[in-house]
């Protein structure tokens, strides 16, 4: 299972992120949610409106709906 992680983190990262931004693997555990996970995660320069709508594109996510066990990826800046 790890394998599979790693193999799914290094393909999104890859395939959404930016030269300036890092995807950071987070799991999800019961009571999450995505306005609470993306206030962490975001920086505080960025719109939590805008930056859900990111987190849902780069998750290839149809709603706001997490499952305990699912794993997120949040861009953060890597400067």
């Amino acid at each position: 299972m790890t394998a599979i992680l790693t193999s799914m983190f290094f393909i999104v990262v890859n395939a959404k992120s930016t030269s300036n931004e890092i995807l950071v693997p987070v799991y999800i555990d019961h009571g999450d949610n995505l306005w609470d996970l993306s206030a962490k995660y975001s920086d505080n320069h960025t719109d939590i409106r805008n930056y859900i709508h990111k987190v849902m594109d780069i998750n290839n996510m149809k709603d706001v709906t997490l499952h305990p066990g699912d794993v997120l990826m949040f861009p953060q800046s890597s400067n």
